[in-house]
């Protein structure tokens, strides 16, 4: 059973690796990382669709195993981890990310401890966990180009706030990982950093790939922007909008507002800032809901640490804050799932 059409793509793309298809190595929307990780895993289970899914849970519970780790490095301590775990595990975009066998997980269970690495690394002038961080980024490239994204957020919040020489080592570690990608595509289209994801914005305003095609050639954002720039922007709004209200980012703010109080704030400021800034950038593709499972586990993570906070008597009267903030995390999940436009977490 597959959950996503998508998938079909991936068997395509592995089935072209596997006869030499250069095309299938340097494609527009997806790196050659789960492809070729699916041909190696196959070659152990004779089945593509059981690699699927194994791939989908080795990235889940990697997620859910990593909380309390990345707690530690931000925070110091593992308070909350588990309350994350729990709620992150009842995550409708979570639930539905494992229902599909998608890249989307594997790539983020790279992105979340890369991120991390980086946040702890740039604090403390590590170059050499911000190597790593740039290293583990730049794996989720070859997964998911949207990695792309997260190291320019990552470095633009940390050499406005940190060190900058540990950001210099980040890129360094992010161009090395993700440089048989960025080879392939250099010698089989020609651009080193080839995707189609434009189209992808397109036809997120404009409805259809013929009018895409028929609105925006040449194919640039420009294109796109100018052909109806009010039209743009109110899908813009309305995108950024779901992504940093309906999904839990209410929750994440009073959270970071409650930590801030007990002196753990800039923590939560740098992680809140980066993956506000994947956010803005996401949103112009168009309302995706597993593209934000990574701002989700970061969200997890600095509710869990309130509401671990609140619960270890870190307030007097800690029972109506965890309250407010179960409660809005878990309204802000039922919005998502009550105001998707297709059926197809309703239907999970």
């Amino acid at each position: 059973f597959v959950y996503l059409s998508d998938f079909f793509q991936m068997i395509w793309l592995a089935d072209a690796q596997r006869a030499g298809v250069a095309s299938a190595w340097a494609n527009g929307f997806l790196g050659f990382g789960f492809p070729a990780l699916l041909n190696l895993v196959t070659a152990v289970t004779g089945d593509i669709l059981t690699s699927g899914k194994l791939i989908q849970i080795a990235g889940g519970v990697s997620l859910l195993i990593l909380l309390p780790w990345a707690s530690l490095r931000l925070f110091g301590d593992r308070s909350g981890s588990r309350v994350a775990q729990a709620l992150l595990a009842v995550e409708p975009v979570f639930v539905f990310a494992a229902a599909g066998e998608t890249p989307d997980l594997l790539a983020t269970a790279l992105m979340f401890p890369g991120s991390v690495l980086a946040i702890d690394g740039c604090e403390r002038d590590d170059r050499r966990q911000a190597a790593y961080a740039g290293v583990l980024i730049g794996l989720a490239y070859l997964v998911r180009y949207h990695a792309l994204l997260l190291v320019l957020a990552l470095a633009v919040t940390l050499l406005l706030t940190s060190r900058r020489r540990p950001v210099a080592w980040l890129a360094g570690g992010f161009l090395l990982a993700a440089l048989p990608q960025l080879a392939i595509s250099a010698w089989v289209q020609a651009d080193p950093f080839f995707n189609l994801h434009i189209k992808s914005i397109a036809i997120g305003y404009y409805g259809t790939t013929s009018d895409f095609v028929t609105h925006t050639r040449p194919w640039t954002l420009w294109s796109i922007v100018s052909t109806s720039p009010i039209a743009v922007a109110r899908q813009y709004a309305l995108h950024v909008d779901r992504y940093l209200a309906d999904i839990g980012g209410t929750a994440f703010r009073l959270a970071g507002l409650l930590l801030a109080r007990r002196g753990e704030g800039r923590p939560v400021a740098l992680a809140g800032s980066v993956m506000a800034l994947l956010v803005l950038a996401l949103a112009m593709k168009f309302f995706t809901d597993r593209a934000i499972l990574l701002p989700l586990v970061f969200w997890y993570v600095v509710v869990g640490r309130a509401i671990g906070t609140a619960a270890a008597g870190g307030w007097r009267r800690p029972i109506p804050a965890v309250a407010a903030v179960l409660a809005l995390v878990i309204a802000g999940s039922s919005v998502l799932e009550a105001g998707r436009r297709g059926g197809r977490i309703r239907r999970l």
